[in-house]
């Protein structure tokens, strides 16, 4: 059993104490069973507030109840993006859990948002959304490189045929030709970023697809190389 507490630098510990047990007493189960997810959102960059927040949160808590594990998940893929074309920012959730988890004296797992704000966009309704010009979210190591690229001419919704195709194949050819692009085989997103550049059958239309790719080289890297491991490159990022 996962409980999820959000905001978790701002949470009362006694309340979420108090909520674990009666978790616990109402599910028939020992609060050691319970895996605590302490969820801090979108995070920009690292404040020392959020981390006393979290560090004491995370000390109240386990002091009082026997726990099966607790982790930390944030996201700093901000949720528009500046309007150049090239940006490389620090992963500040990374930053986060490395801060709070020298301050706590107990295994400390880690989570995030991947390639996507941690907030869900509010349904659009009748009216369509717009796609966002081409972009993509290229997690690093210690770092995300974003590429992106401004469709000319483009008003409103109003896209000329063929452009998100066009311009996004020119962000894919420069994460490809990036020093820290990953290669073909690290992951099929990566497999289809390295492709798409020449191969038409590539789906490479919409925002969705963006995701999906820059998705897919995300968790492959948690997998290869998780946060706390010790860096395997010459590049930190």
């Amino acid at each position: 059993m996962v409980v999820r507490c959000r905001s978790a630098s701002q949470q009362d510990p006694s309340r979420l104490v108090e909520r674990l047990r009666t978790l616990g007493a109402g599910l028939g189960l020992p609060t050691s069973s319970l895996h605590l997810v302490l969820d801090e959102g979108f995070v920009g960059r690292v404040e020392p507030r959020r981390v006393r927040g979290v560090v004491s949160l995370g000390r109240w808590v386990t002091a009082e109840v026997p726990l099966a594990s607790i982790t930390l998940v944030a996201g700093s893929t901000p949720r528009t993006r500046s309007g150049r074309e090239r940006e490389v920012d620090r992963l500040a959730e990374v930053d986060l859990w490395e801060d709070v988890r020298a301050e706590l004296d107990i295994p400390l797992g880690y989570g995030d948002y991947g390639a996507v704000h941690p907030a869900p966009l509010p349904p659009s309704g009748p009216s369509p959304r717009a796609q966002p010009n081409p972009y993509l979210h290229y997690s690093l190591r210690r770092h995300r490189l974003t590429v992106a690229r401004r469709i000319p001419g483009r008003k409103g919704l109003v896209v000329p045929s063929g452009a998100m195709e066009q311009y996004f194949r020119e962000v894919a050819e420069e994460v490809v030709e990036d020093q820290d692009f990953a290669g073909p085989r690290f992951s099929w997103g990566d497999r289809c970023l390295h492709r798409c550049r020449t191969d038409p059958s590539i789906s490479v239309g919409t925002a969705e697809w963006w995701i999906a790719y820059a998705t897919s080289h995300h968790l492959a890297r948690l997998s290869h190389h998780p946060p706390g491991t010790p860096p395997v490159s010459r590049s930190d990022r």
